[in-house]
């Protein structure tokens, strides 16, 4: 925590011309409202590989 502070309130920043990060941070106006639900389209196929390199989807050849 010592290292953030010292990065953020203590030392000047070359890239933003010797000023330090908080002296130009400002909050988000937009409220943060999480991330939504992860939908996966294949979540209930089953996928094999065979040892050949041979993918099957549902029991059918994808790749030769």
């Amino acid at each position: 925590e010592d290292f953030i502070h010292e990065y953020n309130y203590e030392r000047p920043h070359q890239a933003l011309e010797m000023k330090k990060p908080a002296q130009l941070y400002t909050p988000s106006t937009r409220k943060y409202e999480g991330l939504p639900d992860v939908s996966y389209p294949f979540h209930d196929k089953t996928v094999t590989v065979t040892n050949c390199g041979r993918i099957c989807l549902d029991g059918n050849v994808v790749s030769p």
